[in-house]
């Protein structure tokens, strides 16, 4: 029987880590050994299913990103003993000119994508005239995570714009409340140049870079509202948001060389998607001033109530690239009239440097400049998930691992 221990174990390694252990040996039946050895190795394995006549073929495709193999010392002849030892040590590389991926696993509906990091011994028998033992494999994985590369200093937003222009009777103050004539029925339906109008820009903001497990600021903001109305009789409109949804949205692009097109390289590109934060109700009933911040709050990605999964890390190899983005809509009201906002943009998922906190700091201090006290029924609300104190940020964010 052979086997791995690995001393003192982690979760999950970051570059400079090392790995040390034992290979184990138990020989019960004193069968004779030629060699044995242990390999440190990284693989990126891609697999799609191609559609070949009436059939269809899996075709999959290991490339190596690292291979490391020590020869363990043998005797002529390994004397006979209940349990052989013998030790190791391996150590993840720093980061270079091609970092590492992060240990990744996913199945899609054409495609699979594996990043792994694994210790694999193999012992082979000495040959015999009549049979020769297959050779004996034990295999130990490791889970793997990368520093995030990011200034901290690099607080670039992500901005979207829309103009909204509410027409409506219920910008008059006579109109406001009460129900609407049949007279202003029709003339709201067909006389819609002589309604007053409300015209103003919704503007959403987040950052371009994210840390994987934590949070991070969502901004949004009303501004160069204008009110026009024939008759003069402007008052200040009410505006604010009825429902808000986030989407994170997981593009996984494979490559595979397929002997069935003659060694043509096959690409594959699937979007899985996953909700962030779903409140299809009135946000904290919140109403707007005019010309000033709607609301400033938070997401909290690692521990918020209606998140389902978090997002990969961002990362890139010969044959797998995967990317993120994120997918704001936003329901905006304005008096009796309901607009919706959409936005989608690329967000740059990074993992996290748990021997570093900078940037853990500073992020922790911007969220605290951008969550403003909007009043509800005499009750301060500072997040949109209507937590008054947001939970920390995960210490050490565990690996995605995730089928579909």
């Amino acid at each position: 029987m052979l086997s791995i221990v690995v001393t003192n174990p982690k979760a999950c390694y970051h570059p400079g880590d090392a790995i040390s252990g034992k290979v184990v040996l138990c020989n019960t039946r004193n069968e004779p050994v030629h060699s044995i050895s242990i390999t440190f190795q990284g693989t990126s394995t891609t697999g799609i299913t191609v559609a070949h006549g009436n059939s269809c073929a899996a075709t999959r495709n290991p490339v190596s990103l690292f291979k490391f193999t020590i020869e363990l010392p043998l005797p002529s002849r390994l004397p006979y003993a209940p349990k052989h030892e013998w030790p190791f040590e391996f150590r993840f590389m720093q980061q270079g000119i091609a970092a590492l991926p992060p240990t990744f696993s996913v199945h899609l509906l054409q495609s699979e994508a594996h990043a792994q990091y694994s210790l694999k011994a193999i012992l082979t028998h000495s040959p015999a005239r009549l049979f020769t033992p297959p050779p004996v494999y034990a295999n130990h994985p490791l889970n793997f995570s990368p520093f995030r590369s990011i200034d901290d200093t690099d607080f670039e937003m992500e901005k979207c714009h829309t103009k909204i222009t509410a027409q409506t009777l219920r910008l008059l103050p006579n109109k406001a409340h009460g129900q609407l004539s049949w007279k202003d029925r029709y003339r709201s339906t067909f006389q819609k140049s002589s309604l007053p109008e409300a015209r103003f820009k919704f503007s959403v903001k987040h950052p371009s870079q994210v840390v994987k497990g934590g949070s991070f600021p969502l901004l949004v903001r009303v501004e160069n509202l204008k009110l026009y109305s024939p008759h003069g009789l402007d008052r200040v409109p009410k505006i604010g948001i009825s429902w808000i949804k986030i989407e994170g949205i997981t593009t996984v692009s494979v490559k595979v060389q397929s002997q069935l097109y003659s060694n043509r390289s096959i690409e594959n590109t699937s979007e899985m998607k996953q909700t962030l934060l779903d409140i299809h109700e009135n946000v904290h009933g919140t109403v707007f001033p005019t010309s000033e911040e709607l609301i400033r709050g938070y997401v909290e990605l690692s521990r918020s109530r209606t998140m389902t999964s978090r997002l990969p890390i961002d990362f890139q190899t010969a044959n797998i690239i995967v990317t993120n983005a994120i997918k704001i809509k936003l329901g905006i009201f304005c008096e009796d009239k309901n607009f919706e906002i959409k936005h989608k943009s690329y967000l740059r998922v990074l993992a996290d440097d748990l021997h570093s906190t900078p940037l853990r700091e500073a992020n922790a201090r911007r969220l605290n400049r951008s969550v403003v006290e909007v009043p509800r029924e005499g009750r301060p609300r500072d997040s949109l998930d209507g937590d008054r104190n947001p939970p920390p940020p995960y210490d050490e964010p565990p690996m995605y691992s995730e089928q579909t």
